[in-house]
């Protein structure tokens, strides 16, 4: 019965069942009496490769030995119903009986890798999930050629009457055909025959029973998985080269029925490489075998065309063939193609915004419940409960379908599933829209907690700063990678999988965000564009002050999108807000309301001393704040459902942008911390610079210094007189100037006119109006030279060109600033600059409501008091005389409804600078100034004047008005700087400065000393108003004022003379 051949012909070659089976005993092996015979033929052995072996065809098809044990396909009621931990023993256990050749594992074990690869999918293992699909396809890519060897037999026709699946009726024209549950498949074994009374090496080959739609259905399954869980990172990946590289091959029979199953493959490793619109074709055309029948995996490809589909935005057409790939699945009794396509059809449906039920869910329910699939079932359920909240439904019919969701799901601990990660978040939303926080908060921290290791988007981010850090790809490509996994969620992700999108807020990964950053500055020096790593760092200080807020800033987001003016919303958000005021019409009732509250509080007085008017007042503010709760508990619901929502605060930098809107000479400093080392970055309009700062003890002892120089000693310290001609600071002053600038060949005194600092980090508590700048024999301040001012990021550096209102609603707010502060002083303090406010009136008493309401409808706001900083920015009271009452916190000022006062100066904030940095906070250094600004800034306020130590005193009080005085005829900039220059050259009287010892009025000492005017920020983007002109038609009164020579200051035309002509930056 045995034929001789050539070895060639068996197809060892290729490696097909080359070698022992690692579990089966050689029935060829004759029985053999004398031991040395047996010695005789392993000693052949070695021989084999060059000796005439004599192979053996055994006939027919071996029914009991099947190359895919039985069981395997025994562990799949396991997975169907939901009993995972059964079903990873099952195809574990079958991973461990597989057939091994001499080398490795042979094509069976594509199934029992694959489907161990998806019972970890489906519980959230992601890593190893990916483990068990790139252990699937290091074998199909060796075995790649294994159809060559099967022989295949010719499709018939099944004539017998289709079922119609219980949720609807395919709309393609197909047809059906028999296939048999197996096919043979060529197997050669060596073992050991006598012939001619020797022993020698013998080759069988046999056909052996494959499942091969099985085998090919796994294949596909694991390159599609993979694709998923690595998603950008995909097209880079070697493996998936690979593979896309083999099916290429299309080793299979030539003009053969199953040509389809090579389309299918060799179309989805396309779609994984990035070549999806070459892809998409080859997995049309897998749709059919032969040219006429669909196949076990037409539900495969169909599912596929549906999520390429939706890729391109085509929600019609995806809806569409996820629903037949549903009724194929259905042809073919596959429940797992059955769940994922009706679940993405799901998607689609609420997408695509369709109004009523999703038809499918509730018969497809039925028939799974009937056909006892769990999962299946369980997964419908709980779209029906979500549909059934998302369509309004009565709470009675949302509670019924939860509870049947929760029924199906803790059925064989599903509940701990990506199902059950699904039925949590669900429920989660319900709840939170019913104001049941604590089971909405319990629901939805058992979601994410799934998702901290179930989560794609946070795989993929780990892979992608893995593929950097091991060097699989090049830099420029692990910077593109960077850059699509560490943006904000899109729109599209926040609808369709809105859990990622949560994953992606919740679980940051400020490691990889580092590493681009990193990059970013390598690949930045190579070509002298440091565009990107500006990019990141802004990236970074959006992400810490978002961190820091509900919902990760969401809700903030929100807030804008709904309330911010029109001017300083994108596009995107202004759709947003049309779309969500039209379906969440509750938001725009409110919205009104608040608006209409704060119209009649505006009618009143600040500070009524009326009763009448006091009980009006306090109605209408309690009622605000009614409604900024109500407000808040929509949005909070709104936060969690599937709704896309701009992050429009702080805004994402577009380098580009802001340096169109920088003017000539304006310059932006900006210092970033990352792992350590510091980093300067100069940015102009048409060029920019970066350097690394030297030693950072030298800076931080240069900072120490210069503190300690000036007098921050303790909260309260007093001077003596001759403290104020001490010039020590200016050696501290020039060591911290050093330190920063050293390497930086830049000069800050050469064509800049307004300086920008975006400081980082403890440069928070850096004056850098004292660093020293120009030429060594004529070294001066750097604020006498150039205008400055602070922003917490670069995209707020610039960008608002709406001025102040002309007509503002101002406040000043009375307190002590220092202990020793007398109350008629700070009263006649007070009155001063109440003259200079439009509309101005002063609070010394607590109000009857909460100040932060109160300070939403005010425009200018003047605290003379003391801020004590927290470790917690939100907890301070901007108000110290509304302390200890609800509302009078900082993060209530933030709070809706949206609003603060655009202008706002608070000269008594304190930080650690007053103490010369000896107690710290427990937060990150300068955070205390850096989320108390943006704080402020996120609820409306624009422009803010704030102190890093407070000197209190007479000089303070100076600056406070002179600043307020200037402000309405030029930029804040301009005004600072004027206000300064003055009161460095105003005498100062002992008596009335609270920071100095002693009571020698006779002595004239003026206020050139930094202590008294470096210690605040100025932070502002917003556009002077227009001078008005007099009858002449030239500028007034005040643009006369700002012309005049100032004592003790710098001429500005003698500045500008001096800079004019020179390079904004030094070459080396």
């Amino acid at each position: 019965m045995n034929t001789a051949t050539q070895v060639a012909s068996t197809g060892a070659a290729r490696g097909i069942g080359a070698g022992c089976d690692g579990n089966q005993v050689d029935s060829s092996r004759p029985a053999v009496g004398a031991a040395r015979v047996w010695l005789r033929a392993m000693l052949a052995v070695l021989f084999c490769m060059v000796c005439c072996i004599e192979p053996v065809r055994a006939q027919g098809l071996r029914g009991q030995s099947d190359i895919i044990k039985p069981g395997y396909f025994a562990t799949f009621p396991s997975l169907l119903r939901g009993d995972y931990r059964t079903a990873e023993r099952g195809f574990e256990q079958s991973l461990s009986r597989g057939i091994k050749t001499t080398e490795s594992r042979w094509i069976d074990s594509i199934c029992y890798y694959a489907m161990a690869g998806e019972v970890a999918y489906r519980t959230g293992a992601n890593v190893e999930a990916l483990k068990h699909f790139n252990a699937a396809i290091r074998l199909y890519e060796r075995f790649y050629n294994w159809m060559l060897f099967v022989e295949f037999t010719p499709l018939q026709a099944d004539v017998g009457v289709l079922q119609t699946p219980p949720w609807g009726q395919s709309k393609r024209a197909f047809r059906l055909a028999n296939y048999p549950g197996r096919f043979g498949i060529e197997r050669t074994q060596l073992g050991v025959a006598a012939v001619d009374g020797q022993a020698a090496v013998t080759q069988q080959t046999t056909l052996w029973p494959l499942h091969v739609d099985e085998l090919v259905r796994c294949t596909v399954l694991a390159i599609r998985r993979r694709h998923e869980l690595l998603g950008p990172v995909s097209s880079k990946d070697k493996l998936t080269s690979l593979v896309l590289a083999r099916t290429t091959e299309r080793a299979g029979p030539v003009n053969h029925w199953s040509s389809a199953w090579i389309d299918l493959q060799q179309g989805l490793a396309m779609v994984a490489a990035g070549r999806a619109r070459n892809g998409r074709s080859f997995i049309q055309r897998s749709l059919v075998a032969g040219g006429q029948f669909d196949h076990p995996l037409t539900c495969v490809g169909l599912l596929e065309l549906g999520k390429l589909a939706f890729a391109d935005g085509n929600y019609e057409g995806a809806g569409e063939l996820f629903l037949e790939a549903s009724y194929s699945a259905f042809y073919f009794d596959n429940p797992m193609i059955i769940e994922e396509a009706l679940r993405h059809g799901y998607l689609t449906h609420v997408l695509a915004n369709k109004a009523g039920p999703y038809r499918p869910l509730e018969q497809a329910l039925s028939w799974a419940r009937m056909k006892r699939y769990r999962v299946l079932e369980a997964t419908l359920a709980v779209l029906a409960a979500e549909h059934a909240l998302l369509t309004g439904q009565r709470d009675r019919v949302v509670q019924k379908t939860l509870a049947r969701a929760a029924k199906a799901a803790r059925r064989n601990r599903i509940e701990l599933s990506r199902v059950g990660a699904h039925y949590n978040y669900v429920k989660a939303v319900f709840d939170r829209s019913r104001g049941n926080e604590e089971d909405a908060r319990a629901a939805l921290n058992a979601a994410m907690e799934f998702m901290r290791r179930g989560s794609k988007r946070v795989l993929q981010t780990a892979i992608a700063h893995d593929f950097h850090l091991n060097q699989k790809v090049r830099p420029r490509e692990a910077l593109d990678l960077y850059a699509r996994v560490l943006r904000d969620p899109p729109a599209v992700l926040w609808r369709h999988e809105p859990l990622e999108a949560q994953a992606m807020l919740t679980f940051r990964n400020y490691e990889a965000l580092g590493s681009w950053y990193d990059l970013a500055i390598q690949l930045g020096q190579d070509r002298d564009d440091m565009t990107r790593a500006i990019e990141i760092a802004d990236q970074v200080r959006r992400w810490r002050f978002h961190d820091t807020l509900p919902e990760r800033g969401r809700q903030l987001g929100l807030r804008w999108v709904l309330a911010a003016r029109e001017a300083d919303l994108t596009q995107a958000a202004l759709l947003q807000r049309a779309d969500l005021l039209e379906r969440y019409p509750r938001l725009r009732e409110l919205g009104q309301e608040a608006a209409e509250l704060a119209r009649d509080v505006e009618k009143l007085p600040i500070a009524p001393r009326e009763p009448t008017e006091q009980l009006r007042q306090r109605d209408l503010l309690e009622k605000m704040a009614a409604n900024g709760r109500a407000q808040d508990a929509v949005m909070y619901d709104v936060t969690l459902r599937r709704e896309p929502i701009e992050m429009i605060f702080p805004p994402p930098l577009v380098l580009d942008t802001i340096r169109e809107q920088l003017g000539e000479r304006q310059a932006i400093l900006m210092f970033f911390e990352r792992d350590r080392q510091w980093h300067g970055f100069l940015i102009m309009k048409k060029q920019h610079r970066h350097w690394r700062l030297g030693s950072v003890r030298a800076m931080r002892k240069a900072l120490l210094g210069l503190h300690r120089s000036l007098g921050n000693v303790s909260p309260n310290v007093q001077f003596e007189l001759n403290h104020l001609e001490d010039i020590d600071w200016l050696e501290d002053a020039e060591k911290l100037t050093e330190a920063l600038m050293k390497d930086s060949r830049v000069s800050l005194d050469q064509n800049i006119d307004e300086l920008i600092v975006v400081p980082d980090g403890l440069l928070w508590y850096a004056p850098f109006e004292l660093l020293q700048v120009g030429p060594q024999n004529r070294r001066a301040s750097l604020s006498t030279v150039v205008r400055l001012r602070y922003a917490p990021t670069v995209a707020l550096a610039v960008g608002s060109s709406r001025p102040l209102r002309r007509d503002r609603r101002s406040a000043v707010v009375l307190g002590r600033i220092l202990p020793a502060d007398d109350e008629l002083v700070v009263e006649r303090a007070a009155d001063r600059l109440l003259e200079l406010l439009p509309r101005a009136e002063k609070i010394s008493e607590r109000p009857e409501s909460p100040a932060s309401m109160l300070a939403k409808t005010i425009d200018a706001l003047v605290v003379l008091d003391a801020v004590e900083a927290s470790d917690d920015p939100y907890r301070i009271v901007p108000w110290q005389i509304d302390e200890g009452r609800a509302g009078s916190r900082l993060a209530e000022w933030m709070s809706a409804p949206l609003g603060a006062p655009e202008l706002v100066v608070w000269p008594g904030f304190r930080t650690p600078a007053e103490n010369g940095l000896k107690n710290k906070l427990r937060t990150r250094a300068g955070d205390d100034l850096f989320m108390s600004i943006c704080g402020m800034m996120s609820a409306g306020t624009r422009s803010l004047l704030i102190s890093r130590w407070r000197t209190g005193g007479q000089l303070a009080q100076d600056l406070m008005r002179e600043y307020l005085q200037e402000l309405p005829h030029l930029s804040a900039s301009d005004a600072w700087q004027r206000s300064v220059e003055i009161a460095r050259a105003m005498p100062l009287d002992p008596r009335r400065e609270p920071r100095l010892r002693g009571d020698r009025a006779e002595d004239q000492v003026t206020g050139r000393h930094p202590y008294f005017w470096s210690g605040y920020l100025l932070i502002d983007n917003i556009v002077p108003e227009p001078p008005e002109a007099d009858g002449n038609g030239r500028a007034g009164a005040a643009d006369d004022e700002a012309e005049d020579d100032l004592d003790g200051g710098p001429d500005r035309e003698e500045l500008d003379e001096e800079r004019r002509g020179f390079p904004p930056l030094e070459d080396s």
